[in-house]
This record gives structure tokens, C-alpha cells and sequence, in this order.
């Protein structure tokens, strides 16, 4: 017979609690998830910018449809934030080129990676990863109509301060 460990019929004790106060999926404010296809919305495509991935997306609605930022890789690993927009959620429609590219030394040789989206106003913030192949960095840019973006620096440098001893990713601005 085996018999549990006080340490291990804690963590037991805290999962099963924690599933029994859980929200049933019906409860949730958007209603329940439900896969759309089994195919990915975007593929990469081409032999460019865009052709060994596409992921990680951030979508807002604009002017009544879905805009979508997403990362692309192309075959040499740079990353780029492409732009598609789409009336239904589900078929989008792509800009031949990406909206934000990799200028800058902090962004150089690897890319923007990773969007996360805001709107503020009438203002859109993005916090995005500029990664040079050696440190990966929390950015900020701000556009008005989510092609033309004002590049804003670095809002989280890597290894800085106390707190910070490696790289800064993924952030997101949570106005409410």
C-alpha cells in the first residue's frame, strides 16, 4: 500500500479545491470556447519575410473588423510583425509587407517578436520583444491606425536593476 506524503496530500488537497470552486466553462463571460477550424488561421507563406512562421498574434477590432498583429520569422529567424485584417474573425487578409521591422540596435539581428495590443483613446499601444540575438527586451510602440507605428525605446531593459538579472518579454498593458 502507498501511502502519501503530509508534503504531497497538500498539493492533492489544494488541486482538488481549487477544481471544485473552478468556473464551469458555461459561466465565462464570453461563453465556451470552441475551435473555429483545425486548420492555423495564418500559415507562413512565400519565401520572405513571413516563410518559416507565423504566431504568437495580438487582435483588436478596428473600424469594425478583426486586426490582427502577428510575428513572422523568416528563414534566416528574423522576426517581423506582420498586419492582417479579417470581417469575421476566421479569414483574414494580408499587407504584403510587415508593419514593424527590425530598425534599431536593440532590435537588430533577431527582430520584433510578440505583440500585445492596447487601444487608449484613439492612440494603440504595442508592447513587443525587440531581441538583437543577445538580449531580449520589453518595447513599446503607439500608432493611430495600426500600419504607421512611433517606436517609443525600451521600457524594460534587460539586466537592469535588483528585480531584473536576465531578459525582458511579454509584457502588456492592463489600462483597467
Amino acid at each position: 500500500m502507498h501511502v502519501l506524503k503530509p508534503k504531497n496530500l497538500i498539493v492533492l488537497l489544494l488541486l482538488a479545491a481549487s477544481l471544485a470552486f473552478a468556473a464551469p466553462a458555461t459561466d465565462l463571460p464570453f461563453g465556451v470556447w470552441k475551435r473555429a477550424t483545425n486548420e492555423p488561421i495564418l500559415s507562413p507563406q512565400g519565401t520572405t519575410w513571413e516563410s518559416a512562421g507565423t504566431f504568437n498574434p495580438a487582435v483588436v477590432l478596428h473600424n469594425g473588423k478583426f486586426v490582427m498583429l502577428y510575428r513572422a520569422q523568416d528563414a534566416s529567424g528574423t522576426s517581423r510583425l506582420g498586419y492582417a485584417e479579417s470581417t469575421d474573425g476566421i479569414h483574414f487578409t494580408r499587407r504584403p509587407e510587415p508593419v514593424l521591422f527590425p530598425e534599431t540596435d536593440y532590435e537588430k539581428d533577431g527582430g520584433v517578436e510578440d505583440p500585445r495590443l492596447q487601444k487608449i483613446g484613439d492612440t494603440y499601444y504595442v508592447t513587443y520583444t525587440g531581441y538583437n540575438k543577445k538580449d531580449a527586451q520589453l518595447c513599446l510602440a503607439t500608432s493611430r491606425d495600426l500600419i504607421h507605428w512611433e517606436r517609443k525605446g525600451v521600457i524594460l531593459p534587460a539586466y537592469k536593476g535588483n528585480w531584473n538579472v536576465a531578459w525582458t518579454k511579454s509584457g502588456a498593458i492592463v489600462p483597467e
